[in-house]
């Protein structure tokens, strides 16, 4: 099913004058509709008592400069770290006459509830004008809600696992000349696959985030 990503309120329709006006949605309304239509409400029947959302991504930093490269040394000094987002070049190939590579961003945040990271989904769709699909490239899972894109040729993941919001856009390979710099775009048939499985081994080390210390009754 195709995501309409364009939230809106319902607008007042013009009645009869016997006809009692509408009273217009709230955009809080609005949300909770939105998140029932895409899959985003409930999810916490999805875990069991006692697993609660993460506090901090404090603990995978280190695989995150290890895996994409240097962070800034501000996100370094906050605490707890609630937010990242990075830029980045995989170096794909390189010999003695080029250097090919893809470009990928990333957003990580963590929301304050488990409704928070779906709300965040929700909000990311309402700020941008392309449709995503459910599920990801591959049809195999990522988090707990998945959705996809592939708008200007570039493969956009944006999934959540517990209390985390994550977008990950992927640019297309680009080869680089050593010798006088030029680029040009190259093939490459396994971006979207590439970008799925970063998805998810971003996802493997959400899940082993620490989760935030709850009464369980």
């Amino acid at each position: 099913m195709t995501l309409r990503l364009i939230i809106t309120t319902l607008a007042l329709s013009a009645t009869a004058a016997s006809q009692e006006a509408k009273i217009p949605e709230s955009k809080d309304d609005v949300t909770v509709k939105s998140m029932d239509y895409y899959g985003l409400s409930g999810r916490e029947k999805l875990y069991a008592p006692g697993q609660s959302e993460a506090s901090s991504l404090s603990p995978m930093l280190p695989w995150l400069e290890q895996r994409l490269g240097p962070l800034d040394k501000r996100i370094l000094k906050q605490a707890p770290v609630r937010s990242v987002r990075l830029s980045y070049a995989e170096v794909l190939r390189e010999d003695a006459e080029a250097r090919v590579f893809n470009g990928v961003t990333l957003h990580l945040r963590l929301a304050d509830t488990l409704e928070g990271a779906g709300r965040l989904v929700v909000n990311y769709f309402s700020r941008i004008q392309v449709l995503y699909d459910k599920g990801s490239f591959s049809g195999m899972p990522v988090g707990d809600f998945t959705a996809r894109s592939a708008w200007g040729g570039i493969p956009h993941i944006v999934f959540t696992r517990k209390n985390a919001f994550v977008h990950l856009s992927c640019d297309p390979a680009i080869e680089i000349s050593k010798r006088d710099k030029s680029r040009r775009g190259v093939p490459d048939p396994g971006i979207k696959q590439r970008c799925e499985d970063l998805a998810r081994d971003i996802d493997a080390q959400l899940l082993k985030l620490p989760n935030v210390e709850k009464d369980v009754k």
